[in-house]
């Protein structure tokens, strides 16, 4: 598979198929950029068209994969995200793809969806392998994920130079935390923030604090942070900003507060388990389908995807005994029976705060 940095089409090696994977949907669309380029030298060309995903559409996508190409020396046909093809559609693509013309050039996107589901992620990761193994034989698959740990925040850096903006080590380093170490999510902030700093030389610390910690993302997850740490002030302070974000508190509590603090335990519940296990934080990442774990807010998956967080929960996990966890997570269950009208509580306001400062004083214990 190769890296997406590494991948310079040219027009006298192009391959018949290209297969772009991955969860940095921007990168996969600049390979792909650089494909149709390399294959038609001109953006405009009649001998290009594009698909999306349904059912029937590999009888169409060879169609014109077939058509002779009278304006240019190639057939550009681009199909993007493959991964939400039916198992039966999936299964015809990849046994009509063999047969592509040498003249023809398709591209095929599989982007990862960043909000599936564990069973979702499931479906999805047979359906790629079984597309990548067909394309790896008559093509060229391209990894597109985005950088982690190190590697993200450096990229960051770079992608600050590129435009011309200078982006600080210390800064990036601020930025990388304030995104939960997401590139996407970093990258996207990134740039919100040269925008934001117009034309100066230089986005500072200064800047990011100002911008990045006023976004909703940022709030959930300092909020998270301050309760389960147990920072009375921090999370009151995020609370009143998370309810202010949206005209009706409900919104917030049931689409965000109540599922990002359940997620939250969870994982803390799984990390908790493994301490007690003896198993070492760095060889957590390899327990995403370990029986142990649930399926759904599995702690194996979520630091195989974000590296710094097996460090976090190690460190909470500490802090937390098994009888404590779910004394937190019957606090939050009496929270929702309150919201639902089935426990006492005034409004959203009233009640998220009641919960908040039980459950900061659960973590001082």
């Amino acid at each position: 598979m190769t890296p997406v940095g590494k991948f310079a089409p040219m027009a006298d090696n192009l391959r018949r198929c290209y297969l772009f994977v991955g969860n940095d949907s921007s990168a996969i669309a600049s390979a792909l950029h650089r494909v149709k380029i390399a294959a038609l030298g001109d953006e405009d060309s009649a001998e290009a068209e594009r698909f999306d995903s349904s059912d029937g559409v590999t009888a169409r996508l060879m169609a014109s994969a077939a058509t002779p190409a009278f304006f240019g020396p190639r057939r550009f046909v681009a199909l993007r995200n493959a991964l939400a093809l039916s198992s039966e559609e999936m299964d015809r693509m990849i046994e009509s793809l063999p047969s592509l013309p040498d003249y023809a050039c398709v591209a095929i996107t599989a982007e990862e969806n960043r909000d599936a589901d564990f069973r979702q992620e499931a479906r999805s990761d047979a359906k790629a392998k079984k597309l990548q193994e067909t394309v790896q034989k008559i093509g060229e698959v391209i990894n597109c994920n985005a950088p982690t740990a190190a590697a993200g925040r450096d990229e960051l850096i770079n992608y600050a130079g590129a435009k011309n903006v200078k982006l600080p080590k210390q800064a990036a380093a601020l930025l990388w935390g304030l995104c939960q170490e997401d590139f996407v999510d970093a990258r996207g902030e990134l740039d919100k923030l040269i925008d934001f700093v117009g034309l100066a030389e230089e986005v500072t610390e200064e800047d990011i604090r100002t911008c990045v910690q006023g976004t909703s993302s940022a709030r959930i997850f300092g909020f998270i942070d301050a309760v389960t740490e147990g920072k009375v002030g921090e999370a009151l302070t995020q609370l009143d900003a998370l309810l202010d974000s949206r005209p009706k508190d409900d919104e917030v509590v049931f689409l965000t507060i109540l599922p990002q603090l359940g997620r939250q335990y969870r994982l803390l519940w799984q990390a908790r388990a493994l301490v007690e296990d003896g198993v070492a934080a760095g060889n957590w990442k390899e327990l995403a389908k370990d029986a142990r774990l649930p399926k759904e807010h599995n702690l194996g998956a979520a630091v195989a995807r974000t590296e710094f967080l097996s460090k976090k929960y190690d460190r909470l996990a500490r802090s937390y005994s098994l009888r404590r966890l779910v004394e937190a997570m019957d606090m939050l269950a009496r929270a929702d029976m309150a919201m639902k009208g089935m426990a006492p509580g005034l409004d959203a306001r009233e009640i998220m705060t009641r919960m908040t400062l039980d459950l900061c004083g659960l973590a001082k214990r």
